[in-house]
């Protein structure tokens, strides 16, 4: 067994293969004599060394660990394998916020992130609000909503350390929540007795909601003003105003979208993901990785995710990805089975030297990487000779350079 050293970035996967030499050219079994420190080392193919080493996350700096290798009757020393892995810088993450005011009253904000580096973070604003002002700078600012507004408004920002950019956080500001008799949130009921302190004959029922047994429930997604007309102890005709409060409706993965992906070895798979959201176009929602897969590679383009496997990986695997809208989000996971493909032998070129009009035994070789029992054919025969039973015949008084091609 022989030292081996590999090297790779922090939170990127290793492939490679350990080695080792045997002076009769026998079969080799490789072993992990102990486990990893930071992250998990599998040999995928225990015959030839080739191994998958997965860091985990944000791990960094070198990882030492021990194999050896035997053969029928020997085992061998004991080699090391060192990963050195490069510390990289990890981006920060922001947090969004859903925030209050009164109308014509400034609020006070402070944008919030985390960053895993610990690096000081400066934050920017990339969307400025579209009914209000922002003063301030870095992580403190006061917005100011524009006089007389009412509604939602909201502004999207990013924290950045010395290399390195966060995604979008979404700050969301309901200004001016309106006079009105009656609130209720949207999707929400609200029990009208409990709110108006006494029981109301009702004159005129709500346009934008149902009411049953004093229970008033707003159409499903509808947000904004309604009313009802009532009288109370032989009164007037009276108005109540009710007022609907909007809500974030989180985007939702509609069941069209698969949760398994199947594909053969050495290929790619893509998943798309269909995606229904009453409060936001297609193009305002984001697909994200929260876990990613352990052997292959994901690529996110808007609402695809492409998964490439490691080389030679077959078995299962699995990841988790969230829609999100910048406030609320959806996340499912997928489950991968890659199925097993036979790969192709690799035949061993020969180089032969013998004495004139004499034999020689051809050792043909060849390694394959799932160690199915292999056959030889001759491709191209020689030109200079023959071959009887794995032996090579030269022609009579023959000398000099001969080949030929086997399979």
């Amino acid at each position: 067994a022989i030292d081996c050293v590999f090297y790779a970035l922090e939170d990127h996967t290793i492939t490679g293969q350990l080695k080792a030499v045997d002076p009769d050219h026998d079969p080799l079994v490789f072993t992990l004599i102990n486990t990893a420190a930071k992250g998990t080392m599998t040999l995928t193919h225990p015959s030839t060394g080739e191994f998958v080493y997965i860091p985990f996350d944000h791990e960094n700096g070198r990882d030492d660990l021990t194999f050896q290798v035997s053969d029928a009757q020997l085992a061998s020393n004991t080699a090391t394998i060192s990963m050195i892995l490069t510390p990289v810088n990890d981006p920060p993450e922001v947090f969004s916020q859903e925030m209050e005011t009164p109308e014509n009253t400034p609020l006070s904000i402070t944008l919030t992130g985390t960053d895993i580096d610990h690096d000081v973070l400066h934050f920017e604003i990339i969307s400025w609000p579209v009914n209000g002002m922002l003063t301030g700078a870095n992580a403190h600012w006061i917005y100011t909503p524009t006089t007389d507004y009412w509604g939602i408004d909201h502004f999207e920002f990013v924290a950045k350390d010395q290399s390195s950019e966060s995604s979008q956080g979404t700050i969301q500001i309901r200004v001016g929540v309106p006079e009105a008799d009656i609130y209720v949130a949207e999707d929400q009921s609200v029990n009208i007795v409990d709110v108006l302190g006494f029981q109301p004959t009702i004159a005129t029922a709500p346009e934008n909601g149902s009411l049953q047994q004093w229970l008033y429930t707003p159409h499903a997604d509808f947000n904004g003003f309604d009313r009802l007309g009532y009288t109370w102890q032989g009164s007037d005709i009276q108005e109540a105003i009710i007022y609907i409060k909007p809500v974030n409706d989180p985007p939702q993965i509609l069941a069209t979208t698969p949760d398994q992906l199947a594909l053969d070895e050495d290929h790619s798979a893509t998943l798309h993901v269909n995606v229904h959201d009453v409060d936001h176009e297609l193009k305002e929602l984001r697909c994200e990785i929260v876990e990613s897969a352990r052997h292959g590679q994901l690529a996110v383009s808007q609402m695809a995710i492409s998964y490439v496997p490691v080389a030679h990986y077959f078995g299962k695997d699995n990841f988790t990805y969230r829609i999100t809208d910048g406030l609320s989000y959806e996340s499912k996971q997928v489950t991968i089975t890659i199925q097993p493909v036979n790969d192709p032998p690799i035949a061993k070129a020969l180089n032969l030297e013998m004495m004139e009009d004499q034999s020689i035994e051809l050792p043909f070789s060849a390694t394959d990487i799932e160690q199915n029992a292999l056959s030889y054919s001759i491709e191209m025969p020689p030109e200079h000779g023959k071959i009887t039973d794995n032996q090579y015949w030269p022609d009579e008084n023959f000398w000099g350079w001969d080949q030929m091609t086997y399979v």
